[in-house]
């Protein structure tokens, strides 16, 4: 299996997603379902990463990404926070990650494309942080 699956942080409030290889959208689904059944044991927010693996195929995406990308966002469940893509220096992956988020912006409020794991938990504690700030004015 080119995905993998776990528990990034000992609070378990970020799941990391390793990727490598050349992957099929099945497996992306698969290893989403998994996400899905971690975030419904849950009841605090979760976050996901997507690590991409720095391989042959760092940029490598199957088929219809824009179409898959968006039916993902569609679906996602309440305690959801936000996703972040990790990879540093894909051009492909970028202009991918761009294209889409033109198209549907609910994609690039809930994903976001980082070049290092530090980035993508400072980009994800300051979601955190926004999210604090909205529900103490609400």
């Amino acid at each position: 299996m080119t995905i993998g699956v776990r528990w990034f942080n000992e609070e378990q409030s970020v799941v990391i997603l390793d990727i490598s290889g050349r992957w099929t959208w099945d497996e992306l689904y698969e290893a989403y379902n998994q996400v899905m059944r971690l975030s419904s044991e849950k009841p605090h927010t979760i976050h996901a990463i997507m690590n991409r693996a720095q391989d042959q195929y760092r940029g490598y995406a199957p088929p219809s990404a824009i179409v898959h990308s968006v039916s993902l966002i569609r679906k996602l469940p309440p305690n959801f926070g936000i996703g972040v893509i990790v990879d540093s220096g894909s051009n492909s992956l970028r202009a991918l990650y761009d294209v889409i988020t033109r198209i549907h912006a609910p994609f690039g409020r809930k994903v976001a494309m980082v070049a290092t794991l530090d980035e993508a938990m400072i980009h994800i504690a300051r979601y955190d942080e926004r999210e604090r700030m909205a529900n103490h004015k609400a």
